[in-house]
């Protein structure tokens, strides 16, 4: 393809751009269009690995941008943009695009024309030629290309603000020492060492290249786009909602009188920046009692946490070293009430003596769910890492021996100015994540009032089956009107009145496990509970493994499925109620050939799995009615027990 305003030359993993559009080489509408047409053909041709940019002109890489366009800017404030500008797109394309780009300058790449070179991957000048400048605000505007993004994260604050504001022109030696250059070299040398070093790396494979890139761009501090585009990431999304879904289990437990998810917030830290819900709420339980419920969390050993470590105990020859640990924040509000704020540790930092300083070690391990990347995960887990030990003045090596010296200590470079958090692109973003959620948990669950005041008085035992959901479903129950009795299932529960009248409603929870391995001690006292209860014919609730099981003793067939259901919602029929559920299962219920007498299967065709059952004395849901992947799950819930208990 033939372009304007550069010179394509090319070999199928190599290509170079020789920009011409004299006579100084001016960012115009026409050349932006060409590179967006470039950027395409390039994305689309999975030969090629490198793109080697630099000039006709020896004295003019990319001058600046159109003097036109900058005329045509608007002189009043514009609305605040919802999406990247057609310029800022081109740059960050080529930023983000999985091919290795370098630019060798030979003259002048200032305002536009240096903003375009910042978002390439490496940079190469000439010493006494190459020369540097972002000359906005001299001119009464600002680098509006993205250089006040790019170049504080290459070369830090204070030095981009030196360049920004004085608006000098920064040649090749000290471009190079700031960072702004990868390296400056003598004009004769400049030109064989780029061709030696873009024939190496696309001798390389590309898919490589490729990764590896991706794994540093997701390293660096992020960018309001780069926010953007991680808010959006679908595997982040469905992986924050099931760690709120893990903590809302802890404080359904702890939180007895009554508690909100706020939120969520995006957290900037010096290094980092993560998302994550605030869970707020009253207890009546002691400090020590709270801590001790809640030290050991989901995110380090998996869930249900008792099922993980009975895992890791079998599976693992030695210990990892750390599986919870405490911190909290102890006092008094204004009115004198005991108050607590202590966060989930995931990590530990191991200090050992080594010579005259101490040698640092910092265990990381990544949990891979749903559309998890490898690449990625390794890429968060070095970025993570390298923040933690920043933190405390420390720089962690990536291969090797991953340890640290603690001794001459650097302080880390702070974040300042304006936070990401504060633009409106972002705050939408983080409330647009809310919207698919369950508003009960949304709400504060503290409100006097009972939800269903035809259930208010009932008694209501649950059963749990080693999984915390159960603390969930539980608070449902009682902020419907019930009153709640949890019990474990290893207690002799059918010894008990359990079909007599002092338990209105039985709630048999989930749990993990194969439901249709029936000699295991767990299984077999469920099911025995399951068969007790519906032989009496007793209002029954069973979810997940208890639904499994009550689908078992109805004579329906049990299945493991070929992928294990990991916080994933969608829609269901629910006896012709159509709602958004929330799924975590491995095994399910098969749609039977003809339902057995007196029971309604509310079946998916498309999976040919049970979503529920129902009869005259029971009800059950494959999904969780207290996930917050569950959208009216307290509703549904209140719908299915109106006729149970009417």
């Amino acid at each position: 393809m033939t372009y304007t305003r550069f010179i394509l030359r090319s070999t199928p993993s190599l290509w170079r751009v020789t920009f011409d559009n004299p006579p100084i080489n001016l960012i115009d509408p026409v050349m932006i269009v060409a590179l967006h047409e470039l950027l395409t053909e390039i994305e689309q041709d999975n030969r090629v690995a490198v793109v080697v940019f630099d000039s006709a002109d020896p004295d003019f890489f990319i001058a600046h941008a159109d003097v036109g366009l900058i005329q045509r800017l608007p002189t009043e404030p514009p609305p605040r943009p919802t999406s990247l500008g057609f310029f800022h797109a081109l740059v960050d394309r080529f930023r983000t695009m999985p091919k290795a780009t370098i630019a060798k300058l030979e003259g002048r790449a200032r305002g536009g024309g240096s903003e375009f070179v910042l978002s390439l991957d490496l940079r190469f000048g000439a010493l006494g030629r190459a020369i540097l400048a972002q000359p906005e605000v001299a001119l009464g505007i600002i680098p509006g290309g993205s250089g006040t993004q790019r170049l504080p994260r290459l070369i830090g604050r204070a030095r981009a603000l030196e360049v920004i504001l004085g608006c000098e022109d920064i040649p090749a030696d000290l471009a190079e020492r700031y960072g702004y250059l990868n390296r400056a070299l003598p004009p004769g040398e400049l030109g064989p060492f780029v061709e030696r070093l873009a024939y190496r790396i696309a001798s390389f494979p590309a898919e490589a290249i490729a990764l590896a890139k991706r794994a540093v761009n997701a390293a660096e501090l992020p960018t309001v786009e780069g926010l953007l585009a991680f808010l959006a990431d679908r595997k982040e999304v469905e992986e924050l909602y099931m760690v709120l879904d893990e903590e809302l289990k802890q404080m359904s437990a702890a939180g007895d009188l009554g508690g909100q998810v706020l939120g969520p917030y995006l957290k900037e830290m010096g290094h980092l920046a993560h998302t994550g819900y605030l869970l707020a709420g009253r207890s009546s339980l002691d400090v020590r009692d709270i801590l001790r419920a809640t030290m050991f969390a989901a995110t380090v050993t998996g869930s249900p946490v008792e099922n993980a470590c009975r895992v890791i105990a079998a599976h693992e020859a030695t210990g990892r070293g750390y599986y919870g640990g405490v911190l909290a924040l102890v006092g008094q509000d204004g009115q004198g009430r005991r108050t607590m704020d202590a966060p989930i540790l995931i990590r530990t930092l191991y200090l050992r003596p080594d010579g005259d300083g101490l040698q640092a070690t910092l265990p990381v391990g990544a949990t891979l769910v749903r559309h998890s990347d490898p690449a990625g995960e390794v890429a968060e887990l070095h970025a993570k890492a390298a923040g933690s030990l920043a933190a405390i003045g420390l720089r962690g090596q990536r291969a090797g021996r991953p340890e640290t010296r603690l001794a001459g200590r650097e302080r880390a470079p702070g974040r300042s100015g304006p936070g990401l958090a504060g633009d409106p692109r972002v705050a939408a973003a983080l409330a647009g994540r809310n919207a698919p959620l369950a508003p009960f948990w949304l709400e504060p669950q503290d409100a006097a009032g009972v939800l269903a005041p035809e259930l208010a008085g009932r008694t209501a035992l649950v059963v749990d089956a080693e999984d915390a959901w159960t603390e969930m479903l539980a608070h449902m129950l009682r902020r419907l009107g019930l009153a709640v009795t949890v019990r474990r299932w290893s207690e002799d529960l059918v010894g008990e009145d359990l079909v007599g009248e002092d338990h209105d409603l039985l709630v048999a929870g989930p749990g993990p496990g194969d439901p249709r391995e029936l000699a295991q001690p767990r299984m077999a006292a469920l099911r025995e509970l399951l068969l007790a209860r519906l032989e009496a014919r007793r209002p029954l609730l069973a979810v997940c493994l208890s639904h499994q099981l009550l689908g078992g003793l109805l004579g329906l067939p049990l299945a493991r499925k070929d992928v294990p259901c990991q916080g994933t919602q969608r829609e269901v029929d629910l006896f012709g109620r159509r709602e958004r559920a929330g799924f975590y299962n491995s095994f399910a219920v098969r749609v039977p050939r003809a339902a057995p007498d007196g029971v309604d299967v509310a079946g998916d065709p498309l999976t040919g799995e049970v979503d529920a059952l129902r009869g005259a004395c029971f009800a059950s849901t494959q999904f969780h009615l207290e996930s917050v992947l569950t959208t009216n799950g307290v509703h549904v819930l209140r719908w299915l027990l109106e006729p149970l208990l009417g």
